[in-house]
């Protein structure tokens, strides 16, 4: 009888156990998953970024003066 509980009682310390593991690997799955998207919209305003450096402000007759947010890599 005492074997039969420990086994219930190992049992259900390991079901325990199984539901946190999967709550965890869900929930790294989330984080990857929002680590994701906030990795693509760095890149997408990145790329806006470069796109709008590489506008000259001339539409005016203005030249390009002083500090650009990014370096010139031409």
């Amino acid at each position: 009888m005492a074997e039969g509980t420990r086994f219930k009682l190992v049992d259900h310390r390991l079901s325990r156990h199984d539901k946190i593991l999967n709550e965890l690997l869900t929930n790294q799955q989330e984080v990857r998953n929002i680590q994701i998207g906030i990795q693509g919209t760095l890149e997408l305003l990145l790329d806006r970024l470069t796109a709008l450096e590489r506008v000259p402000n001339r539409a005016q007759g203005e030249h390009q003066q002083g500090d650009v947010i990014l370096p010139n890599s031409a």
